[in-house]
């Protein structure tokens, strides 16, 4: 059966990794969020390269357009450094701060869906936004900020440039804040709310599809995991973890 070991030659962190992309099967990119440090890999993670260390920069999420162009999303208390962009395989960083509209506090989720279309969404601790790029990261325009619906926004997912769906909470951040997951099939022109959890004081966490129709949503302080079968417009609760 499979089996997970430890790479010998892999970073360590004395917290956590907070997200990882890779643009084929040799190269790849890992953050470790609260140290600001990102490590690349050429040889499928046998060896890891520091390629910066950023002091006062908490890393949050990850994602490349193409081979040579990706960003890096933070949430950091300055948001003039709320995102970072490579043109050169990640050899060479600059800020990006060409936001329309009100931009997030923090970049807590990226989805790449073409080689010059995504979308990013923060923060978990509030205010709820989503942002869209058509020019590969050079420039971004909000796509969602209504708090009626979400008041945190952890990760999100596109299958196409107009659908897709954004996860987080609702209510106070940390208390009464009930999981909650929205929908777009227009790009992001109008949103609705396919699921609110009934229990308090969790988030939605991370997104993982296996198809274009098959997806599941994983819930912070909680058992329990979501699952969809019709591209993001029912979710069912499935117990994770017993005991």
């Amino acid at each position: 059966s499979p089996q997970w070991s430890t790479l010998p030659n892999s970073p360590s962190s004395g917290v956590r990794f907070d997200d990882v992309d890779f643009t084929d099967l040799n190269t790849g990119y890992i953050i470790n969020g609260a140290a600001g440090q990102l490590f690349k890999t050429t040889n499928a993670g046998n060896n890891w390269d520091t390629l910066f260390k950023i002091n006062g920069s908490s890393l949050r999420s990850l994602g490349f357009f193409d081979a040579n162009t990706g960003i890096i999303g933070t949430i950091n208390d300055d948001t003039s450094k709320l995102m970072f962009r490579t043109t050169n395989a990640g050899l060479n960083w600059n800020y990006v701060n060409n936001f329309e509209g009100k931009r997030p506090l923090g970049i807590c989720g990226i989805s790449i869906v073409t080689n010059n279309m995504g979308y990013a969404c923060g923060r978990y601790s509030s205010p709820a936004r989503v942002v869209r790029t058509t020019n590969a990261g050079e420039s971004w325009s909000i796509v969602f900020s209504d708090t009626s619906l979400a008041t945190n926004l952890i990760d999100c997912y596109f299958w196409s440039p107009d659908s897709g769906i954004v996860v987080g909470g609702y209510g106070t951040a940390w208390t009464t804040t009930y999981s909650v997951i929205l929908l777009t099939v227009n790009g992001g022109q109008t949103w609705q709310r396919v699921y609110k959890s009934s229990r308090i004081n969790e988030y939605c966490w991370k997104i993982s599809f296996v198809s274009r129709s098959t997806g599941y949503v994983s819930i912070e302080r909680s058992s329990f995991i979501l699952k969809t079968t019709n591209t993001g417009l029912n979710w069912t609760d499935m117990f994770a973890v017993s005991g």
